[in-house]
């Protein structure tokens, strides 16, 4: 029985003279059989009708075929638009002869007598309508090129002869899956499909009556709310590369994910599934720079059983959310339409930003893939920079903190952690032979790069200049530093460590949004490495606090006061007649009437004395250097360790 799914619907097709009278079958009996009414349209020049001829090249083996006509009776300029559900114009050379203009061209007018011949006018309209379904097969994308900015990043596929056109025009060329058969090649934009040849007709059309079925959402662009609307359930969105992660470095941090019952969404540059590096599941591996085994058996076999597709926590890696789908690729500077993709790419970023409502953080996972395909992609820095915007925790780990380095703000050219405290892989845990990249699940690339093709330490020292800093902590068991909204782990043995500091970043931000009273975040201040602050205001208190505050970290480089402490204090003793910090993540001694000052101090220091505002001043001017701090965390064979490192 034919699906009558389309019944109703109005597809309007576009002809001329030249013609293929299999394409028009194919519309006229596909559609039909969909329950749609087929309306043939052309430009009749003021005439009731008019006759087309069709097609008079010779097929494959020098065969003529007869002539075949076609009778039309509705002029494309005499219709209401709104009535039709898709709009294709026929392929071949039907769409040359319809960008036909009687009007007299000029050197002044060339340009816009162009745009507006008739036909051209006509699709245009239907363009700028995402409700329409529009459906360019072979040549017909010749209709959209007069006015390039309707396929400014574009994805769409055609007959090599327009290539040229689109091209200039902003599209962006994608073909598809190597061996797919000439009958099924069809690209699909949100309201746009494509295709090479006429032979590709059916599948055009169930293209088409899929996207009439289940619209494509219209691209958004508004500017993201303030602040991002948040689920009951919280979720955390995971990127990892496809060139070889760190076992470690993302069962260490998903386990304590997975403990606090958050959602995980996985994600990678084009959407194939990661893969671990070998020596990182194996531990007898003697790490070279640190001369011993860095992976625990427990540790191993959690890696492993992550790595391994047939598992069912392998299968979690399965289809992970494809970057390159989600986010728009930024054009390339000496593109000669630059301005017509930048444009575009700046449509379609605003609707990228707004996926990562969802999520209450993102963890950039470390290992040597990071250095081929994270930290010097563009996608990457703009997801990254989304996550800042809305005030959410950014962690990275290893060589994954290069790609906080990089990103940044393209007007100002800073690095987004300018002035900020980070940590990563320092310079004496750096390889000098053996830096390698996974091809496939357990097999290396066939390249040994020798030593890193760069020394983060480096990298992040410069990135964090002036007032901030990088801390190695080479010598320490763990390297883990807050410095909201960042979280950033130095290498293997942070991994567990920072899941934790992220979920009390993510929690603390959530109270300040929800719980503590209603939070505003303003735009992200770039300048200057000023970042974003939290604005709370509650029913018994308003105050300004750090972002950094807010999430955990002791202190703010903008809001806070270096105080003297007492001699009771030093020593850790809490005074009951005073205060005690509201932080989140260092909330002091029990018994607090829970009231925020503005200072920094140790966690398990009572609140410090009150100063005069002549000391604030003065002691505000000092540099700001980073509060060491001790914690303990369970490791994954269940015992303690002691973690030393800095929280700022």
């Amino acid at each position: 029985m034919p699906d009558k799914s389309l019944a109703g619907k109005k597809i309007a097709v576009l002809v001329e003279s030249q013609y293929i009278p299999g394409e028009i079958r194919a519309y006229q009996e596909r559609f039909a059989s969909y329950g749609a009414e087929v309306h043939l349209m052309s430009r009749l020049w003021g005439n009731p009708s008019g006759r087309f001829y069709s097609t008079v090249e010779p097929d494959d083996k020098g065969n003529v075929p007869p002539i075949e006509w076609l009778d039309v009776s509705i002029d494309f300029d005499h219709v209401n638009l709104n009535d039709y559900a898709a709009v294709v114009a026929a392929a071949n050379y039907t769409t040359v002869r319809l960008r036909y203009s009687e009007r007299e061209i000029t050197t002044g007018n060339a340009a816009e007598v162009a745009r507006n011949a008739p036909a051209a006018r006509f699709f245009r309209r239907a363009m700028e309508n995402p409700k329409i379904i529009k459906g360019a097969p072979c040549h017909a994308l010749w209709l959209l090129t007069p006015s390039p900015d309707l396929l400014a990043g574009r994805k769409v596929i055609c007959n090599p002869v327009v290539l040229a056109d689109l091209i200039n025009a902003g599209a962006i060329y994608t073909p598809c899956p190597a061996g797919t058969p000439p009958e099924q090649q069809v690209v699909v934009d949100r309201d746009l499909v494509t295709n090479p040849g006429w032979h590709a007709s059916n599948a055009l059309v169930d293209a088409m009556r899929e996207q009439i079925l289940n619209p494509p959402l219209a691209l958004q662009t508004d500017p993201p709310p303030a602040v991002p609307v948040t689920p009951a359930k919280r979720r955390i969105l995971i990127v990892l590369s496809e060139w070889g992660y760190w076992g470690e470095e993302l069962v260490g941090p998903l386990g304590e994910f997975d403990r606090a019952g958050y959602q995980i969404d996985f994600c990678t540059p084009n959407g194939r599934r990661p893969n671990a590096i070998p020596v990182s599941w194996d531990p007898s591996f003697f790490d070279p720079p640190l001369q011993r085994p860095v992976t625990s058996d427990s540790m191993a076999a959690r890696v492993i059983e992550m790595d391994d597709p047939s598992t069912q926590q392998g299968k979690r890696l399965d289809n992970p959310i494809s970057l390159a789908d989600w986010f728009p690729q930024r054009p390339y500077f000496a593109a000669p339409t630059f301005v017509r993709g930048l444009e575009a790419y700046n449509r379609q970023l605003v609707d990228a930003q707004r996926g990562i409502e969802k999520y209450d953080a993102v963890l950039i996972v470390g290992g040597s893939g990071p250095i081929v395909d994270l930290v010097n992609n563009q996608r990457v820095h703009d997801l990254i920079l989304a996550f800042l915007a809305a005030g959410k925790p950014i962690g990275a780990e290893c060589y994954g903190v290069a790609c906080l380095a990089f990103a940044r703000d393209m007007n100002m050219r800073e690095s987004i952690i300018r002035g900020k405290h980070v940590t990563g892989h320092c310079l004496e845990y750096d390889y000098q032979d053996g830096t390698a990249f996974v091809e496939s699940r357990g097999q290396f690339l066939n390249f040994n790069m020798g030593p890193p093709p760069y020394a983060l330490e480096f990298i992040l020292r410069d990135a964090t200049a002036p007032g901030g800093a990088y801390h190695g902590n080479f010598g320490h068991p763990t390297s883990v530093i807050v410095d909201y909204p960042f979280i950033t782990g130095r290498s293997t043995p942070d991994s567990i460590l920072t899941g934790q500091k992220m979920i009390k970043c993510s929690t603390a931000t959530r109270r300040c949004a929800g719980g503590v009273g209603k939070a505003h975040i303003p735009p992200s201040r770039l300048a200057g490495g000023r970042q974003l602050h939290a604005r709370i205001r509650s029913r018994r208190h308003a105050h300004s606090i750090g972002a950094s505050q807010a999430a955990g970290a002791v202190g703010s480089r903008w809001h806070h006061h270096d105080v003297r402490q007492s001699r009771q204090q030093r020593r850790g003793v809490a005074r009951r007649d005073q205060p005690l910090s509201r932080n989140p993540l260092h909330p002091g001694p029990a018994g607090g009437d829970g009231r925020a000052d503005r200072c920094r101090f140790r966690a398990g220091d009572a609140a410090p004395d009150r100063r005069s505002a002549a000391l604030q001043r003065r002691h505000r001017q000092r540099p700001r250097q980073p509060v060491p701090c001790v914690s303990q965390a369970a490791d994954a064979a269940g015992g303690d360790r002691g973690r030393s490192g800095y929280v700022i």
